[in-house]
């Protein structure tokens, strides 16, 4: 929603690392370590450590970031789109599940907050925004 605000202010910084880290690894390795990072702050959540969790989500929403910017650097591929995607829903789901299992009363928003994730992760499915069939107005 706000990606496009914030994009003028991260995107400089974030192509500066980006070029140190591409001297190291691939932008499929920094996706990977983002993926560890998040199973770290899904932990952390889990076992009551919060300060953790969030150096940990700081960590894994930073690698996303880096990870686009170093593709973009050298070529992107299918591969590293897909691996985007699905280490961001794994994470999206593993951090409310994480707080449904540390404490049960919030098992109820943690539903609520899963099903608002899985609603706009929805959207990505569809490259134009719009249905992929078309929706006649005619009525039979």
């Amino acid at each position: 929603m706000f990606d496009r605000q914030i994009q003028k202010y991260t995107q400089k910084p974030l192509q500066y690392i980006a070029k140190l880290f591409l001297r190291f690894i691939s932008p499929n390795q920094m996706s990977l370590i983002g993926f560890g990072f998040g199973v770290l702050m899904c932990i952390s959540i889990v076992i009551d450590q919060y300060f953790i969790g969030i150096l940990f989500l700081f960590l894994n929403r930073l690698s996303d970031g880096l990870d686009g910017a170093m593709a973009r650097l050298t070529a992107p591929t299918p591969l590293g789109g897909y691996l985007d995607i699905v280490f961001d829903f794994l994470i999206y789901g593993g951090f409310v599940l994480s707080f449904g299992i540390a404490e049960q009363n919030n098992t109820f928003l943690s539903m609520v907050l899963l099903f608002c994730y899985i609603g706009t992760g929805t959207t990505f499915f569809s490259k134009s925004g719009h249905p992929p069939i078309p929706v006649s107005s005619k009525s039979k």
